[in-house]
């Protein structure tokens, strides 16, 4: 009976153990939740290390309280300090692959441009993004902007009026972050699609400045910078803790 109920108490154990590695393996495995904004436009994320990113750049044309937020593709929108987007050339299909351009103070506005649940990033949420991807890279690819910059949509600058699509710098976007070269609108101006991608930060510099990262096709690195509010960059969010 003692042999018994010992065979028996193993075999509990062993159970128990085949149960929680099961749970284990199916939480790993399972697709994150896609997130809607309030325009309807449906993002895909992805968790890296304890933060969760949108895997797009922003699109929505309104506030999260369902406000418009104005549109503006003229020489105008540098003076403006109310907030203001546009598209690169106006081009709805821009739009659709590298999202909305967004002067800061459209980011700052207490009606929130993030979806609930969501907030623009912040530059410590992006340290903490870069200190993981860094210590988790391997010996054969140690660069940390090949492992959150799109493999594709990338150009080589030949110094001329035209850029060969390629990708000059093997990024292998090994994170699944997918940053995008959506380039920005300096006051009317549109420049740099397909050669860099600029994002804002929630986090302001001084009266006329905020921080920004930016990722450049000719380069291996991720850069901050603090830029003019009135400049159009890109937006990604982050999921609230």
């Amino acid at each position: 009976m003692l042999v018994n109920s010992r065979l028996l108490n193993l075999l509990l154990i062993f159970l128990l153990l085949l149960i929680s590695a099961g749970c284990s393996k199916k939480e790993d495995s399972s697709p994150l939740t896609p997130v809607t904004d309030v325009d309807g436009n449906v993002y895909n994320t992805v968790k890296i290390g304890s933060q969760t990113w949108m895997v797009e750049n922003l699109k929505t044309s309104k506030y999260r309280n369902g406000d418009v937020i104005p549109a503006n593709s003229s020489s105008l929108f540098g003076s403006l300090t109310t907030g203001a987007i546009s598209s690169y050339y106006n081009s709805d299909g821009n739009t659709a692959k590298y999202g909305r351009l967004y002067n800061w103070y459209a980011v700052h506005d207490t009606r929130n441009i993030a979806p609930i649940g969501w907030h623009v990033s912040t530059d410590a949420e992006w340290v903490t993004l870069l200190n993981y991807v860094g210590s988790h890279l391997s010996a054969t690819s140690p660069s940390v902007c090949k492992a959150l910059a799109a493999k594709t949509d990338w150009a080589i600058y030949t110094g001329g009026p035209v850029n060969i699509i390629g990708d000059d710098l093997s990024k292998n976007n090994s994170t699944g972050l997918t940053l995008l070269p959506g380039g920005e609108n300096n006051d009317g101006s549109y420049d740099g699609l397909s050669l860099f991608g600029v994002w804002w930060c929630s986090d302001e510099v001084d009266t006329d400045n905020a921080v920004e990262r930016n990722v450049w096709s000719s380069n291996i690195e991720i850069y901050r910078n603090g830029f003019p509010k009135s400049r159009g960059f890109s937006v990604r969010c982050v999921k609230d803790y």
